[in-house]
């Protein structure tokens, strides 16, 4: 086996506070029969891996589940380099990778899967929310390091970004501390690392980035002493900055908002700007932060009270990586990836509930997050806010799904079985995505049936309670709103829901018209490339359909090709649409026949759906029906239903793999023209 050795250095620079590399864990991948390997000899000075504390350099160590990125001159991807575990705590350490060559190797620290190498850098992302890895120090996959070298055995590492060191006293336990800064600054997003002769390297926005920070401490928050200050600190890109601002939470809801003076601020890469300590003192009432455990397009509101998100983030913000591969397997469809971009709303409003009143007031804060107050008692239902521009024109909206129910604490687990068993054990919601129950309720079932989605949209649609009637939605004033069954040839921002005929509107049904339209039922648009395409957006002649819309392009059983969440995944944070082998877990076989489900109540007018009895739980799908591609209408409502996978059915058909019941078709691995509305059961990721 070919081995090349290449050795990497991180010095501490003398004089200064210094920012500690933090640490990633990642799961090996076995490598391809014949591939070649080089490893990198990487030597660094230090005693501890994580610590920010003691003197005024840091000595650093490299510890386990460290990995580097590694890519050559004029490449646009990278190689990832893993450590060999039994070099973890020590100053030297072997990075094993794809062996290569090149006149200059370009490094980068910590390898994630958005790293884009360009020339003489890379775009990588800063994290806008960060969690609370311990007091002077900061947790996994935060902070950036990055080196280049011309020689295999002189690459240097340095870190690129600064850090923002707050200091607190006090007897409540911290859930967050976030940083604004006050000149409207941006903080965290895509970061352009570039090298220059002249100046080394550097770290700048490569868009208009996010305007805050979000330190995350987790539910128990952490614990202040009165005496010995606890110490938070927030890794931001270097800059002049015009003061900042703290607003510090805590787990009780108290809050306390800290500015100051804006005086400028010259933070320097690789240094650290320390605030004397103070003593926290909450006040009020805080919101509870949604988006504390990520950003999503959905998030789930369990009792009454005020709440908050983050409304200048696209999705779950991450970035879709590209292959370039996909293609050429495919006879329809393209992974081209899809990379965010940060919002920059001006107002925020109620787009349509369930319930008259279950949104209060809905506003947007300075720090571009959406804050509103449920009903009082909490009632159940969905709703969606959006986030507008200065015209009004929206430009990204959200699911708010109201439930009391434990979620988390219902979860299913479904075991995959025949040739989809690679894919693991999977754990599932126990409903569909917005429904408020899992069980049969009766005459007026509506409830357990969900939203529905086209395929590769995060926006909601309600579902029908007959195949004629829609179920009610309202406005902000309690007004309900209408349901426009005939088609128009253009998209509509008018309130109610509206279907657009997807051939009339042509090369307008885009990705992003439908983003700026939730409430626009696209309906298939076949006046492309060729008919064979049903989808809901518009492909043009000699182009393909965009198989990773919902980050998953992979057509096979492996649990490699099931890709990630998207931006525009519906479902809400540590949730994902699944991949289309999860329901081969309710047969013997993935074709089994449908006689050989694992049904325990198989008459769908029974229960307005079937019950499948797996590993002793029970799992209710409702006969929900669908919405037709053709012309939004409700279809197989009281009869079947579709229920969307990530998934491409395969490379040759220009479908999406779904689960199927209807009069038509009985499918676990079934096959649905994405132009049609499903429901969706959300998976763990």
């Amino acid at each position: 086996m070919k081995r090349i050795y290449l050795s990497a250095m991180l010095f501490a620079a003398v004089g200064c506070e210094r920012i500690a590399p933090d640490e990633m864990v990642s799961a090996s991948v076995p490598a391809d029969e014949g591939t070649a390997f080089m490893t990198v000899s990487a030597h660094i000075a230090g005693a501890s891996r994580t610590t920010l504390g003691g003197g005024r350099g840091v000595e650093v160590l490299w510890s386990a589940g460290d990995a580097i990125a590694l890519w050559g001159d004029g490449e646009t991807s990278c190689r990832r380099f893993e450590i060999d575990e039994r070099c973890a705590g020590g100053a030297s350490a072997a990075f094993t990778g794809e062996a290569f060559e090149s006149a200059v190797y370009h490094a980068c620290y910590p390898c994630c899967a958005d790293v884009v190498p360009e020339e003489a850098g890379a775009t990588i992302t800063l994290p806008a929310v960060q969690p609370f890895g311990g007091s002077g120090t900061f947790a996994p996959n935060v902070s950036p390091m990055v080196a280049r070298s011309v020689r295999t055995d002189d690459l240097r590492f340095g870190s690129v970004g600064g850090v923002v060191r707050l200091q607190l006293t006090g007897t409540a336990a911290i859930r967050s501390v976030r940083l604004t800064a006050l000149d409207g600054a941006p903080l965290a997003g895509r970061m352009r690392v570039g090298w220059s002769a002249a100046d080394g390297w550097s770290m700048r926005p490569a868009d208009a980035g996010h305007p805050s920070v979000l330190l995350d401490c987790g539910a128990a928050g952490a614990q202040l002493d009165a005496e010995e200050p606890l110490v938070f600190c927030l890794v931001v890109p270097p800059g002049r900055y015009g003061g900042w601002r703290f607003t510090i939470t805590d787990t009780a809801g108290g809050q306390m908002v800290r500015e100051t003076s804006q005086a400028e601020v010259v933070l320097e890469a690789n240094h650290i700007k320390t605030y004397n300590p103070f003593a926290y003192a909450g006040t009020g009432e805080a919101p509870v932060a949604l988006d504390a455990a990520g950003t999503a397009n959905c998030y789930v509101v369990t009792r009454a009270g005020a709440y908050e998100f983050d409304a200048t983030t696209m999705g779950n913000g991450a970035a879709t990586p590209p292959d370039a591969s996909y293609a050429a397997g495919s006879a329809y469809g393209k992974a081209a990836g899809i990379t965010p971009e940060p919002l920059r709303p001006a107002t925020a409003k109620l787009l349509w509930q369930t319930s008259r009143d279950l949104i209060g007031e809905v506003t947007l804060g300075a720090e571009g997050r959406i804050r509103f107050r449920t009903a009082d008692p909490f009632v159940e239902g969905n709703a969606v806010v959006a986030a507008c521009d200065a015209e009004g024109a929206i430009l990204w909206s959200w699911h708010l799904w109201l439930t009391a129910t434990d979620l988390e604490a219902a979860r299913q687990r479904y075991a995959l079985t025949d040739a989809a068993a690679p894919s693991g054990e999977v754990v599932m919601m126990d409903r569909n995505l917005g429904a408020l129950t899992a069980a049969y309720q009766g005459a007026d079932n509506v409830s357990s049936y969900g939203m529905f989605y086209q395929w590769g949209r995060k926006d909601p649609f309600v579902p029908f309670r007959t195949a004629a009637e829609r179920a009610a939605t309202y406005d902000a004033a309690g007004n309900e709103l209408p349901n426009v069954a005939a088609a128009a040839d253009a998209f509509s921002a008018a309130a109610g829901w509206r279907v657009v005929d997807g051939d009339r509107a042509g090369a307008a049904a885009t990705v992003e018209n439908a983003v700026r339209h939730p409430m626009n039922f696209i309906t298939a648009v076949t006046s492309g490339s060729a008919a064979a395409f049903t989808d809901w957006y518009y492909v043009a002649a000699g182009d393909r359909q965009r198989d990773d819309l919902w980050g998953c392009a992979g057509v096979g059983p492996s649990a490699a090709r099931n890709g990630s969440k998207s931006i525009y995944d519906p479902c809400p944070p540590g949730y994902r649409v699944p991949h289309r082998f999860v329901w081969t877990a309710f047969a013997p076989t993935a074709d089994a026949s449908y006689s050989a489900w694992y049904v325990r109540q198989s008459s769908v007018t029974v229960c307005d759906g079937i019950v499948f009895e797996v590993a002793e739980q029970e799992i209710y799908y409702p006969a929900a029906g669908a919405l037709n591609g053709t012309n939004g209408n409700a279809r197989f409502t009281g009869g079947g239903w579709y229920a969307w996978s990530a998934s491409p059915y395969a490379s040759d058909r220009a479908t999406a793999g779904a689960f199927v019941k209807s009069s038509l078709s009985n499918k676990l691995l079934g096959t649905v023209d994405r132009s049609y509305g499903a429901q969706v059961r959300c998976m763990k990721e």
